[in-house]
């Protein structure tokens, strides 16, 4: 009917209840997830990082080719040295280097790295050239710190017997709590971890993976999509196409939703 020019079903009495029934039954829905009660996933990370303190919190500190923080100009190059380069003195012995060549006419990764066609030029300290050193590990938009909730210390030990602290960084969470009461954020618990905290607290609500929320206010459906340390909760809105995710920090007024007659019932409110 759609393809017939001037053909508008809903302007004809005989057709426009059943064209609103039909509307509504194509529209006016919302998708139901089935709740996953069983999160799964690796628990760490596979590599086992040096875990060390700076200004005041414990990084995950790796070795990296000092080649790997070459970046598109020597201004960027400079701030991502000063940024993750972790030993405050062969850093500033790098950066001090590093604009000495510049000056002298090098390009950034001729500093940086030596040129080409000599394989002994470079950046020195202590009478070696350097080719590796130690950096802060970066994730998204900050400096990893070790979390103690999440992530899992080890010690090992190399083979002249000298022991080692290392880490491993968690890789995801099982689910979230939070207080029934204000909607703040309790706890956020790793899947590594959840084996031994199944029990919900009193006086707790706890969300996972999948989940579908209902806000109050708004009167609309979400799906949950991801949980973050920093953010909160990563919400997708569940509607018959393609959602928009936004975060959310706290629960207040949302309200879980368990099943299909949840949904009924909450649309009728």
């Amino acid at each position: 009917a759609k393809d017939i020019p001037g053909f508008m079903p809903e302007t004809i009495p005989q057709y426009a209840a059943i064209w609103e029934e039909v509307k509504k039954r194509l529209t006016d829905y919302v998708v139901w997830h089935k709740p996953d009660r069983l999160p799964a996933g690796k628990f760490f990370d596979e590599t086992a990082y040096n875990v060390q303190q700076k200004d005041g919190a414990e990084r995950f500190v790796k070795r990296a080719p000092l080649s790997s923080f070459l970046k598109s100009d020597a201004q960027k190059t400079k701030a991502n040295l000063d940024k993750l380069l972790f030993s405050g003195t062969i850093k500033q012995v790098i950066l001090e280097q590093f604009q000495q060549r510049l000056d002298q006419g090098m390009t950034a990764e001729e500093a940086l790295c030596g040129r080409k066609n000599d394989p002994q030029d470079g950046i020195y300290y202590r009478g070696h050239k350097v080719k590796q050193v130690k950096y802060m590990y970066l994730v998204g938009r900050g400096i990893r710190e070790f979390d103690p909730n999440a992530d899992k210390k080890i010690t090992t030990a190399d083979q002249g017997g000298k022991t080692h602290q290392k880490a491993y960084q968690n890789y995801g969470y099982a689910c979230m709590d939070f207080d029934a009461k204000t909607g703040k954020r309790v706890a956020l618990i790793p899947i590594w971890k959840y084996g031994s905290c199944k029990a919900v607290p009193e006086g707790v609500i706890r969300v996972f993976i999948g989940d579908t929320l209902f806000d109050t206010i708004t009167k609309q459906f979400y799906r949950i999509k991801q949980f973050s340390a920093r953010d909160g909760i990563l919400l997708l809105s569940t509607t018959e196409t393609t959602g928009k995710t936004f975060v959310i920090s706290k629960l207040k007024n949302y309200k879980v939703v368990s099943s299909r007659q949840d949904i009924s019932k909450l649309k009728r409110e």
